[in-house]
Parts: structure tokens; C-alpha cells; sequence
């Protein structure tokens, strides 16, 4: 996949601003506070309907207006196909070519996306929130049948939260336990296939661009699976009616992360899970590429202070090995190298506006 043409209209300081980028390295530049990280963002919301800064939907949208709007022309294995979202009069209304879609996986399956940012450590260091965002990133891009079954476990979890709040006999709770066992089954078999895949790939990007001699993934499925997922919620049932809710099941699953045998939140330093969020996230693009014959569109945010030379330069390399259309944003132009890069531009980011530097 790659963008051919972005416009972004009412989004934070942009007024109204369209780009075309290069299919390789596309490099914005310019001050803080310009309108760089907010490019990217607004590739990445058009992705996912999400935004890497915030939460409220209101800081999204320009100062004292009430409509956002972001489009793209995407390349979509050669033929080009508009795609976009509009926020007006309160709804958000998605389309992808010509048409009105009503899922958000329409748009993340057309434009899949892949972001490093200043807060990305917190993939290492943050909750298992982050991991598992992480982990089905990969699996709704790479397993077919993901997503259905996600949604029907997601579906019956809140029905069982709900009756376990509403105090129901434990028969009308346990209604749900077949159909959540069967949906959380086959879940964890698609999350282990991926990790194990992530696994092997990984390695190559840590010689890279770290010193760790030994990377490895364990994934935590949520409950003990050596039982069927409805008979351990059937053995726990007191601990769900104390807390309200389900406990165990892949709604609750963690990834371990462990560097030379060491658990990495707790034995590595700031600088290292930095490296290592980069070997993870680029194994993922590397992956992605790998088993599904496409190519996601990659946003780095603020490199020049997230690497040293040493290691931005090595990264670097990797990316234009790996021919993936990416976005860097950075103060200095000077800070990244682009010698050899065959195809790139450079746009300067200004007071909201971006212009193309030839």
C-alpha cells in the first residue's frame, strides 16, 4: 500500500493542506510545535480512528471549528482508490472508494499503518493494554479469521459482565462460557501462531540495531490452557462475582519481553527498550510484508531525539532495505541521511503549513 496523495482539512493547526509523497522516505522538517507530529498523526487516524497523542476527539479537530476532515489516495496494488473520513455535526462518516463503509477494519485493512513515537517505550513499560495492541495489530493483519472470532468473544464477555453485575443465578451467567471458550480458543491459537512467527524474524533486527545477544516473546493466553477456557471459568466463578466482572481469557492476556534471558521492564535501561520497541515494530512491518504480499505505510516521530547517530544511521539502512514508504519527522533536516535514498522528499512543516522543499 502506499499513499499517493494526502489531504488534511480542520485537523489541529491545519487549515486545509494536501501533499504527495514520495513512495520511499518522506522527511518532514521544521519546528516544534509546526504541524510534523500532527501529519503523522493524521495518517495514522485515518488508519485507525486513533490518535497516538489523545484520546478526545475534539483536540483533533482546528481551534473553533466543528468539522474535521482527512483523504487519501492510496495505491492499492496498482489501482488507485480514494479513502477518507469526515467529522461533522458530531458523526464520523468513513469511505473507501466511492462508498460508505460502516466498519473502522475497512479502513485499517486498505491503509495499514505502523507507528514509532516518543512514547512507544511504553510497549516495554506500560500495561498490557499497549502489549496487546501490539500483538493484534499483527494478527488482524495476518489471520483471516481474527477479527470475527474477536468479536464474538467481545460480544459475549460484556453479556456475561453483564448479568454477573446484575447479580443473575450463576446458570444465566455461565449461558455465555461455551460460546467465550470457543471464540477464546481459537484466539490463542492465532496470537501464539504470530508470536512464533515474531520470534523468528525478530532476531535479525536486534543484531541490528541493538546489543542484546538474545530477544524472545512469551505469550501469557489470559487463563491456564491446559483446560478448556469455560471450565476455568467455571472453577473461578467466585473470584468473578467479587469483581464484578470476567477475570481470566484473552480480554486479560499479557506478552513477556525478555532480553538475554532478563525480563526487559524490569532489567534494561530507557535508552535499550527504545532499541528493542524498534526491532519489535519493524519485525512486525517485516512480517506483515511476508505473509500477507503487501506493504504497511510507516510513521517515525521525532527520530533525531529518539536515536543517536550510531543508531539512527544503522536504522536507517534497515528501512531502505526494507522499501517501505516511510515518514520521519525531525528539527534538523541535516540530522537524517539521505544519500542513499533513491526515492525520497523533503517537506517542511511551518506554522500549519507544509511545503514541499525541492
Amino acid at each position: 500500500m502506499l499513499i499517493k496523495r494526502l489531504k488534511i482539512e480542520n485537523f489541529r493547526n491545519f487549515v486545509e493542506e494536501t501533499i504527495e509523497p514520495s513512495n520511499g522516505l518522506n522527511l518532514l522538517f521544521g519546528d516544534n510545535a509546526a504541524g510534523k507530529t500532527s501529519t503523522l498523526e493524521a495518517i495514522g487516524f485515518l488508519s485507525t480512528l486513533r490518535s497516538f497523542r489523545s484520546a478526545k476527539m475534539a483536540e483533533l479537530i482546528r481551534y473553533q471549528q466543528e468539522n474535521l476532515r482527512i483523504t487519501a489516495i492510496i495505491d492499492e496494488g496498482g489501482r488507485e482508490i480514494p479513502v477518507g473520513l469526515e467529522r461533522a455535526n458530531g458523526e464520523l462518516t468513513l469511505k473507501a472508494d466511492g462508498k460508505k463503509i460502516q466498519k473502522a477494519s475497512e479502513l485499517a485493512i486498505r491503509l495499514p499503518i505502523q507507528t514509532i513515537h516518543p512514547d512507544s517505550h511504553l510497549l516495554i513499560s506500560g500495561g498490557p493494554k499497549q502489549r496487546r495492541r501490539f500483538l493484534d495489530w499483527g494478527v488482524f493483519h495476518v489471520e483471516q479469521g481474527f477479527l470475527e472470532q474477536w468479536r464474538r468473544y467481545e460480544k459475549s464477555v460484556r453479556q456475561r459482565n453483564a448479568a454477573i453485575r446484575l447479580n443473575s443465578p450463576w446458570k444465566v451467567v455461565s449461558t455465555w462460557d461455551n460460546i467465550i471458550s470457543d471464540a477464546a480458543e481459537a484466539i490463542q491459537k492465532y496470537r501464539q501462531r504470530y508470536i512464533d512467527n515474531l520470534n523468528m524474524i525478530l532476531p535479525a533486527f536486534t543484531q541490528s540495531i541493538s546489543s542484546a545477544k538474545q530477544v524472545d516473546i512469551e505469550y501469557l493466553p489470559g487463563w491456564d490452557v491446559s483446560q478448556a477456557l469455560s471450565k476455568y471459568l467455571e472453577d473461578h466463578q467466585d473470584r468473578d462475582r467479587r469483581r464484578g466482572f470476567t477475570c481470566s481469557g484473552p480480554h486479560r492476556a499479557d506478552l513477556i519481553f525478555r532480553v538475554d534471558g532478563q525480563e526487559a521492564d524490569k532489567h534494561i535501561s530507557r535508552g535499550q527498550q527504545k532499541m528493542l520497541v524498534f526491532s519489535l515494530l519493524l519485525s512486525q512491518v517485516v512480517l506483515f510484508t511476508e505473509q500477507t504480499g503487501k506493504r504497511c505505510v510507516l510513521l517515525l516521530d521525532d527520530l533525531a531525539a529518539e536515536l543517536d547517530d550510531h543508531h539512527r544511521g544503522s536504522l536507517l539502512d534497515l528501512l531502505r532495505e526494507m522499501s517501505v514508504q516511510t515518514f520521519i519527522t525531525c528539527v534538523q533536516k541535516e540530522n537524517i541521511q539521505l544519500d542513499n535514498w533513491v526515492q525520497h522528499k523533503l517537506f517542511h512543516v511551518e506554522h500549519g503549513k507544509i511545503r514541499e522543499v525541492l
